[in-house]
Parts: structure tokens; sequence; C-alpha cells
């Protein structure tokens, strides 16, 4: 080969190794980042900010890891890994179950992390940081976030006489505009109004908005007979009262979303989530998003919930895992998440960017940010979830009372509660 084809060559060589993309063997460190998304919106947007990340440097690789999608067998896998020394270097877990966790001994505290990164409670909505808070301490950093909207049906409404352009401020109103778009045809219904229970009518989405409180810090106890919720779920038991227990109106019904995807309900309480199924679903539907309407004494605000980031306890890089932290963290990436996953930024630099606070669907879900409410970060709070349920239920069906249900419910979670408050 002749002095000028070797130099040739060089050239087209080094020209393949620049113009290469990056392989993990060029950087300085690669991480193992732990996720629960399957195949989805959420995983576009982690995958997309994790490529951002990896391209944008050569220090740190990151590669994302697929566990069980958000069952215990998510937990059983970290936790065994952890328990054996190898864990992660990052994971994501939902947020209100950041306190299991943490008694579990599965995560290291990141305040000092924290101050290290710039990472404030003020820069984000409150509720998304309060959640990963538990003794005192931070342990999660809040990725996204959603809360619960009111979704109604606005051809529904002018066709029943309502004006579109105002839903429902009380449940007072509520009832009433519930009543106006139901429509029967002898024993069968042909729509519902509005049936509180279905889509995201969680106990906790109704409890708050009447004003209670599932939780006294001060004390340690859990507050399920609250007064105020107590009352809301009797308000919900008035529905299954009018309307039947919830087996009769989910077979008059069928699927929820289709229901009123098809101008089968009137109005229906869900997720932010569910904006871009609708357009998606239904994109020809006069759609209106509106804040919860709340009763006399309540007060305004659905509740959030969303995942975080985490360190698990044992973790080797922890340096390099606080990098990627303070990336995801960041305003414009948190942005580029929620856009992508059709979620909202916990971050509220984010949040007031012009190409997210441009859609009016989306600035009504913003707004309730604010106010919105968290689950208790208690280490039973995964149990408390579940038994609200049963409480709830049982109260629908008519096989027992609203108050003697959930206070069954705080004596079930409060002694297994107190078997952790014990340990400290």
């Amino acid at each position: 080969m002749s002095w000028a084809a070797r130099v040739l060559f060089v050239v087209f060589v080094l020209g393949l190794i620049v113009g290469a993309p990056k392989f993990v063997s060029a950087y300085g460190a690669t991480l193992e980042l732990w996720h629960p998304f399957g195949d989805g919106t959420m995983f576009d947007a982690l995958e997309q900010e994790i490529k951002h990340f990896n391209d944008e440097q050569d220090e740190i690789y990151v590669e994302l890891v697929h566990q069980a999608d958000q069952t215990a067998a998510q937990y059983d896998k970290l936790i065994t890994a952890i328990a054996v020394g190898a864990p992660p270097d990052l994971a994501i877990i939902d947020r209100f179950t950041t306190a299991s966790w943490v008694e579990r001994g599965g995560l290291m505290a990141l305040d000092q992390l924290g101050n290290q990164i710039g990472l404030r409670r003020e820069d984000f909505f409150p509720a998304t940081w309060d959640e990963s808070v538990y003794k005192g301490q931070l342990w999660a950093v809040p990725l996204q976030t959603n809360t619960r909207v009111l979704y109604y049906n606005k051809t529904l409404f002018l066709e029943s006489g309502l004006d579109s352009q105002r839903p429902p401020e009380t449940w007072d109103e509520l009832d009433q505009f519930a009543l106006r778009l139901t429509s029967r045809q002898g024993d069968n219904y042909e729509r519902f109004g509005f049936i509180p229970w279905i889509g995201q009518g969680h106990l906790y989405t109704y409890g708050f908005l009447a004003g209670g409180a599932f939780y006294d810090p001060e004390t340690e106890q859990v507050t399920p007979d609250h007064p105020r919720i107590v009352d809301a779920l009797e308000w919900m038991h008035s529905y299954a009262t009018r309307y039947g227990a919830p087996a009769t109106v989910r077979a008059a019904m069928g699927n929820v979303n289709n229901a009123f995807w098809n101008n089968r309900l009137a109005m229906l309480t869900q997720a932010g989530g569910f904006l871009s199924q609708t357009r998606g679903r239904a994109p020809d539907l006069d759609l209106g998003v509106a804040r919860l309407p709340y009763p006399q004494g309540g007060e305004p605000g659905g509740w959030l919930g969303g995942f975080g980031l985490v360190i698990p306890r044992g973790a080797k890089q922890r340096v390099e895992a606080g990098k990627v932290i303070a990336y995801l963290a960041s305003p414009e990436s948190q942005l580029r998440f929620a856009l992508t996953a059709s979620q909202l930024p916990p971050r509220i630099a984010a949040a007031i960017d012009p190409s997210i606070t441009g859609d009016s669907h989306v600035q009504v879900l913003l707004n309730d940010l604010p106010d919105a409410k968290h689950r208790p970060p208690i280490p039973v709070g995964d149990r408390y979830w579940t038994e609200l349920y049963t409480a709830r239920d049982a109260a629908l069906n008519g096989t027992m009372p609203a108050a003697a249900a959930l206070q069954q419910t705080r004596d079930l979670i409060q002694a297994e509660l107190n078997q952790y408050l014990s340990k400290n």
C-alpha cells in the first residue's frame, strides 16, 4: 500500500471513530437505572431523557433495566439485590411507597445530595416533594406527577340545558347536574350523568376535597374515620342508592372510558393522562376539563401521585447517580419528560413554560397542583390504599355503614403501623 493510500485509510478509520455513536466502553462509568415502565409513553419519555443524558456527555453512561411493572415482583427484585449487595445505582419507585422502602432499609437519604446539586423544596410543587419526605428526610426526587380533575362532555351539557362553559363547582351542583345529564329508558340507563367511584374516584379523591385528613403526623395515628371523610363516603353512597351498587352500574355502563368517549357518561373524575387518551380515542368529542367540585366546608385540590428517583442502599456509584438525578430533575428535562409522557412536571419552572401552559386543558391541571394533596408517607401506605378500597366498597354495597367501615380500616391499619413505630 502506498504512503498516500495509508494516509487515506487512516483518515477513513478516524472518520468512522469520530462519527460513530458513543458506546458504553467510551464512558468513564456505567450506571444501571431500574424502572417499572413497560411499553408506553412513560417509558418513551424516560428513554428519551436518558438518551439526551448519554449523548450530552461522556463521563457517565446510563443503562435502563426494566423490572416488573408496578407489582410486588418489582419490589422483591430490588430488595433482593440490595440484600445481596448488588443493587442498581438508581431506581424509580412510586413516591407514596417511599416510607415502606425506608423501613425495609432499601434507600439512601438524599438531603445532602439535594443540597449539593441545588434541589430545594420551593422549586417543586409542595405535595410532590413532601410525598417523598419521611422522618424529616428526603428519600426520592420527583420525576413527574399528575392530579385528578373533572372531565365533561360539553355537547351533552348543551343538550341538557346546561351552560357548557360553566362546570359544577360544588357537590350540590354536581348532584344537580348529574341528575339532568342522566338519561333513562324504562329500567335501563342510556346515559349516566356522573358516578363518583369510577375512574379516579378513590376515597382519597373525595376525602381530601371534603376537607378530611387521612393521617395525623403529630399523634402518628391514621384517621380514615375523620368526620369529613365519613361525610365523603356517605355522599358517594348516595349515588349507589340512586343508581345501584358498583356491580350494577358496571354492568349497565361497561368500560368506563369507552362510556365517556361514546356519550354514555357525561362527567368523569380522572387523572391528567386521560386527556391525551381522550384526544386520541375521541378527537371529535367537545371536551371540557375543570377542577373537581368540593362541598361546603371542603377545600379545592385533587390528590397527586407519581414516581421518584432513588438511590438504593449500598449503591456503589453515588456521586455519578447524583449527577443523573440532577439532570432528570432539571426544568429542561422535566418539561420534555412531561410533554412526551402526557404527564405534569413537578418542577415549577418547567410547569410555567409556554410550551405546556399554552394548552388550556393542561392549564386546568397545572392550576390544581399548588392545592393538590398527597397520600400519607407512612410505611403501611400501600396497605392503607387497599383497605380504603375495601371500606369504600363495603359502604357502597351496603354491607357496612360508612362510619363503621372506616373505623374498621383505622383499627387494622393502625395496628400494622404500630409495629413499625414500636421499632423506632
